[in-house]
């Protein structure tokens, strides 16, 4: 609603959210991490440790929401790497 002395006009210097959803960058980011998913995830680990991380990811994609997607893949690419320390130090 316009009071007296307001512009009905949208603040040109309006700041756009730094969550908004972009599919192509979105792309990008699950193929980075999945691909360093695939090169440090050890082959004999359960997969049960990285399954809640697809699943945030996926309901933050859903919501359209960039940045908890973003914390989504890293917590999945920080799990494919305790999983590979843990294998590391078994083995040693």
């Amino acid at each position: 609603m316009k009071r007296d002395g307001e512009s009905e006009r949208p603040d040109p210097g309006g700041v756009v959210s730094a969550s908004a959803w972009d599919a192509e960058l979105a792309l990008e980011r699950a193929r980075i991490a999945y691909r360093y998913v695939a090169a440090n995830f050890p082959e004999s680990a359960d997969l049960k440790v990285l399954a809640p991380y697809p699943a945030k990811a996926h309901e933050a994609e859903r919501a359209g929401d960039m940045e908890a997607y973003e914390d989504a893949l890293r917590e999945l690419m920080r799990a494919a790497r305790a999983e590979a320390m843990r294998a590391k130090a078994g083995a040693a």
